[in-house]
């Protein structure tokens, strides 16, 4: 998960379509793995976090405090390895305001688990801006289902 916030602009559009989040892992490599923002599938209004555990919305496609699962990007995280955006203090949009808050949370399917020591190098680029290079190393020792704050 990587915690982002919009600085010197009122906003940063964050759609799906002017969106690119790459992201390599060792020998692998991914062009595009960004599903948008989180929505709620059963209020079809963006996913606001704010109030909640981590671990209601990271690493789970069910969140158990509102029973709801979030869009179908990322239902697929199981099978698909993908980006998603929950955005706190979300005005319901698909921007990232000066007052919001995001977290870039990326989920690995069982076949692109990263091994430890591996090094995850992962790259924004929003449309007519420069990229935002991002570099850590998967931790020697983590217990299972834990996640890692860049």
């Amino acid at each position: 998960m990587i915690p982002l916030r919009a600085f010197g602009v009122k906003y940063v559009a964050m759609w799906q379509n002017e969106t690119v989040v790459s992201l390599k892992m060792g020998k692998n490599a991914w062009a595009n793995i960004y599903g948008g923002v989180l929505y709620d599938s059963v209020t079809g209004e963006t996913y606001d976090p704010t109030g909640a555990k981590f671990d209601e919305f990271v690493g789970s496609t069910y969140n158990a405090t509102t029973g709801h699962y979030v869009n179908g990007s990322y239902l697929g995280a199981s099978l698909n390895t993908i980006a998603v955006l929950s955005i706190e203090n979300s005005n319901g949009d698909e921007s990232l305001d000066s007052d919001e808050k995001g977290y870039l949370i990326l989920t690995f399917s069982s076949a692109d688990r990263a091994p430890v020591r591996s090094e995850i190098v992962i790259e924004i680029r929003l449309e007519k801006t420069a990229p935002l290079s991002i570099e850590f190393k998967i931790p020697e020792a983590m217990p299972k289902d834990t996640y890692v704050m860049v």
